[in-house]
């Protein structure tokens, strides 16, 4: 499939990107992500689990790392997730690297169909109904022919954009850019779930339960160390203002003492009200991560049965005491 220009070109707005009825989107920066200390220090901890190591193995270099952006996003109402899924890749691409890559990442072996799609070279995947087009010679689009169709429409300006949405507009300013974004609304069913996992989780704690949270952003940058910041979008100020003061008692109370291993990490976390979000903030320098890395490859070794001692043994940069 050769390259050829066409005239979808998505914005620098990663949002306005997104069909109108989007549920979740994630935005990874691949280029920063690969690039970065900690994403070094993770892969040598061995916590990538198989996955990572799969991806390692089947392809012969990484096709992802020379994206500068991917935004997956779930919409629509098909009768799988797979029908439900759609992605915008923008950036230069090695195309036979992609498809050497995803053809032996595929789980059943089949091979990917040449294809066209709205008048574009394009490639069928042998399980699904999943579609990836080849725009232009620094995007690819991808989804269900449904999705794939909204997607053209919205980088055409025919239909609405994703930043028209008020909730996933909102949530996205409150967690800023970063080397990965998640937007996300949260189901009744979910805080439901999350009340079951918090009462088994903590002997004292819980969820208020005036508190509904309808939407979560979540901003992670892996530049110098690596930071995250965390926004729950509430129904109004009154139940921010509840779920903000539970939050500080949990952190300062049972968390710290459950947890007192990671005493350091936990006195970065930061709670902050703000209209009807709550953000969550937390900050490790290199060092720290370095340390939290050598904590969590010990604590995955215990859980796959070696000796439990090593996890209060200390490690540098005062993660374990």
């Amino acid at each position: 499939i050769g390259h050829r220009l066409f005239g979808l070109h998505p914005s620098p707005k990663p949002l306005s990107n997104v069909p109108d009825g989007a549920r979740a989107i994630l935005i990874v920066r691949p280029d920063h992500i690969f690039q970065s200390d900690a994403y070094g220090l993770i892969q040598k901890g061995g916590i990538g689990g198989e996955s990572l190591d799969r991806f390692s193995t089947a392809c012969k270099s990484n096709p992802l790392a020379s994206f500068e952006r991917i935004t997956l996003f779930v919409a629509g109402s098909g009768a799988s997730t797979q029908d439900n899924l759609g992605f915008i890749a923008q950036g230069k691409y090695d195309l036979a690297g992609l498809v050497e890559c995803a053809q032996a990442m595929a789980p059943d072996g089949r091979p990917f169909e040449q294809a066209e799609f709205l008048d574009r070279p394009a490639i069928r995947g042998g399980q699904g109904n999943s579609i990836a087009v080849f725009a232009n010679e620094r995007t690819i689009l991808g989804g269900s022919p449904e999705n794939l169709k909204e997607i053209a429409a919205t980088l055409r300006r025919e239909g609405g954009a994703g930043s028209g949405n008020r909730l996933l507009g909102n949530a996205f300013h409150a967690v800023g850019e970063g080397d990965l974004v998640l937007l996300t609304y949260v189901a009744p069913a979910w805080m439901k779930q999350a009340r079951a996992i918090v009462s088994r989780v903590f002997e004292s704690w819980t969820i208020p339960t005036s508190v509904m949270v309808v939407m979560v952003g979540l901003s992670v940058d892996l530049q110098d160390g690596l930071s995250a910041t965390v926004a729950l979008h509430c129904r109004g100020k009154t139940e921010a203002g509840e779920l903000a003061s539970a939050l500080e008692q949990l952190i300062e109370g049972e968390l710290t003492e459950s947890l007192g291993v990671l005493a350091p990490i936990l006195s970065t976390l930061s709670v902050e009200e703000a209209g009807a979000h709550v953000k969550i903030r937390f900050r490790l320098s290199a060092e720290q991560l370095d340390a939290a890395v050598t904590l969590g490859r010990r604590v995955l070794g215990a859980a796959a049965g070696e000796s439990t001692e090593a996890i209060s043994q200390p490690v540098d940069a005062g993660i374990a005491p």
